[in-house]
C-alpha cells in the first residue's frame, strides 16, 4: 500500500514537470516566432536621421576657388590649369584687380580674351586675337571656378583634385624670352564652398515619382512617410523642388506629423549662391 502511495504521488510530479516545460516551450515560441502584437517602432529623431543624411549625400557639390598668378605673358606661350587627378572641370576665369574681379569667360562660350575653360583652365598669351601679352615684373592674377564633375565624396581621397599649372610654349617659332623673363605661374589659395546642387536635387524629384522605390533605396520604413520642400530664403517663394509621396502627399488625420527646417545654400557649378530654407516633414 505504501508503495502504491508513493508511487503514484511520483507520477504526480513527473506529469507535472512534463507540462510545465512544454508550457514554457509554447510560450517561448509565441514571442520568438509569433511575436503576438508586436511591430517595429521607428522614432522621429531616427527617421529624420535617415531623410536628413541621404539627401545631404546625395545633394551637396563642392565648389573650389583656386587662386592663382602669372608673371610675363609672353607671346606663343600658355598658362594652364589642371586637376591631374580627373575629377574636377573649370567653369569660369576671373581677373583680379586691387578691388574688383572682372569675368574673362564662362563654360559654354566661346573662348574670349584669349581665355578658355573646361577640362582646364586655359589663359593663351597671344596678340592674335587673344589675351594680350605682358612683359612687366608685376603678376597678374586670377580667380578659377572648380566643380566636381560628378557626385562624389570629397572625403575620399580618390575624389579630391591636385590642381597643377604651368606655362607652355605652343610654337617652335615662338619668341625668345629674355632671361628673367620667361612666363612663370604659380598657385594661390584654394577655398572650398559647399552647397546644394540643383541638378541633383531634381534627380532626386525626379525618382520620387516611384516613392516606394525612393523609400527603399534609402532605407526608409515603408509604414512611414516624408516630404521635402525648398523655400528662396529672399522671396520666401516655394520652389518648383518637392519631394513626396504624389499618392499620399499630406499626413492623414490624427497622426503625429514632425517637421525640421534649417537653413542652406543653393550652388550653381559658378559659385552663384542663393541661400535657401529646407523643410522636412515626418509621419
Amino acid at each position: 500500500m505504501v508503495y502504491k502511495i508513493i508511487g503514484k504521488r511520483g507520477g504526480i510530479h513527473v506529469d507535472w514537470a512534463i507540462s510545465m516545460g512544454l508550457f514554457l516551450v509554447y510560450v517561448i515560441l509565441l514571442f520568438i516566432v509569433i511575436k503576438p502584437g508586436s511591430y517595429p517602432i521607428h522614432k522621429p529623431e531616427s527617421l529624420f536621421t535617415i531623410v536628413e543624411n541621404t539627401f545631404l549625400s546625395n545633394t551637396q557639390i563642392n565648389i573650389k576657388d583656386v587662386q592663382f598668378s602669372v608673371t610675363h605673358c609672353i607671346e606663343g606661350r600658355e598658362v594652364k590649369l589642371d586637376d591631374r587627378n580627373n575629377n574636377y572641370k573649370f567653369s569660369e576665369i576671373k581677373k583680379i584687380d586691387t578691388s574688383t574681379s572682372t569675368i574673362l569667360t564662362k563654360e559654354g562660350e566661346q573662348a574670349t580674351n584669349g581665355v578658355n575653360v573646361g577640362g582646364s583652365a586655359t589663359i593663351y598669351c597671344t596678340n592674335a586675337g587673344g589675351y594680350t601679352p605682358w612683359i612687366d615684373d608685376a603678376p597678374k592674377k586670377f580667380l578659377a571656378i572648380s566643380y566636381q564633375k560628378e557626385l562624389k565624396k570629397d572625403n575620399d581621397p580618390a575624389s579630391l583634385p591636385k590642381y597643377e599649372i604651368e606655362c607652355v610654349t605652343k610654337s617652335a617659332t615662338a619668341p625668345k624670352a629674355s632671361p628673367g623673363k620667361e612666363c612663370k605661374a604659380k598657385l594661390g589659395a584654394v577655398t572650398e564652398y559647399i552647397g546644394f546642387y540643383k541638378e541633383y536635387i531634381d534627380e532626386i524629384e525626379t525618382k520620387s515619382n516611384n516613392f516606394e522605390q525612393l523609400k527603399k533605396d534609402w532605407g526608409f520604413p515603408l509604414d512611414s512617410n516624408f516630404k521635402i520642400t525648398v523655400v528662396r530664403k529672399e522671396t520666401e517663394a516655394e520652389d518648383d523642388i518637392k519631394i513626396f509621396d504624389r499618392l499620399n502627399p499630406e499626413a492623414p488625420e490624427g497622426v503625429s506629423v514632425f517637421i525640421k527646417e534649417f537653413d542652406a545654400v543653393l550652388l550653381n557649378k559658378y559659385n552663384e549662391r542663393e541661400k535657401i530654407r529646407i523643410t522636412i516633414i515626418i509621419w
